[in-house]
Parts: structure tokens; sequence; C-alpha cells
């Protein structure tokens, strides 16, 4: 399913900008870190349940994941590199990187709360 091929990378890096390992994220939801890893790789997809757990343990909401999933085909579409990947060479300290996780998460919720506005929809 085309539609779907994003699915691992945005489980990924939503992941990655939340600070959470691929163990705790199979802690968090009870499915096998080597299911995780699968998932993340593309070599399968989540059933919609789990996707659903997933989405929670990392603390998202649905549009919010949906967009990054979003973004991520737009990325493609405009055969441009991701430029929210940090290199694990360490180019970045430490503090400054995972400032730089920190307000991309916020930029996500943020997002989610603007479209959220914008729908008329409440917090529930």
């Amino acid at each position: 399913m085309d539609m779907f091929r994003h699915v691992g990378a945005a489980i990924r890096r939503v992941r990655e900008l939340r600070g959470i390992e691929q163990t705790e994220l199979a802690r968090r939801t009870g499915l096998a870190k080597s299911q995780i890893s699968k998932y993340e790789t593309g070599r399968d997809l989540p059933k919609l349940e789990n996707l659903g757990k997933i989405i929670g343990a990392l603390e998202a909401t649905p549009q919010s994941f949906f967009r990054v999933m979003a973004l991520l085909d737009e990325t493609e579409a405009l055969d441009v590199p991701p430029a929210a990947s940090l290199p694990e060479s360490g180019v970045l300290p430490a503090r400054v990187a995972e400032t730089f996780r920190s307000l991309a998460a916020l930029l996500v919720d943020l997002q989610d709360v603007v479209a959220r506005d914008l729908l008329g929809l409440r917090e529930q």
C-alpha cells in the first residue's frame, strides 16, 4: 500500500522527537522491540490496533502523526533529504540536539492545536 510507505519513518521520527528509545516504545505498547524495528524499517506494516497503541505511547494525536507522514511524502516528492535528521556523530552538542528535538516536538503539537482550532474542534 503506497499510501502507507512512510508510516515506519513517521513512527521513528516522532519517537526520536519525543526522545523515546525503541525498547521504551515496546514496553509502553506491549509489542516486541523487534516488531517496532520492523515497522520503523518498513519491513512490516502495523495493524490499525497496533498503530493506535504506538501513537498513544508516543503521546501524539492521530492528526499530528499523519501530518508527519504527509510531510515525509512531501519531502520525498520534492526530492529533498529530511532536514530534521540529526547526525549520530555528535555534530551538535548533546544539549543543543536535545533542545532541537524538544522544539520540533512542540512544533508538531502546535500544528495540531492550530489545526484543531481552525476546524472548531475542542480538546477532550
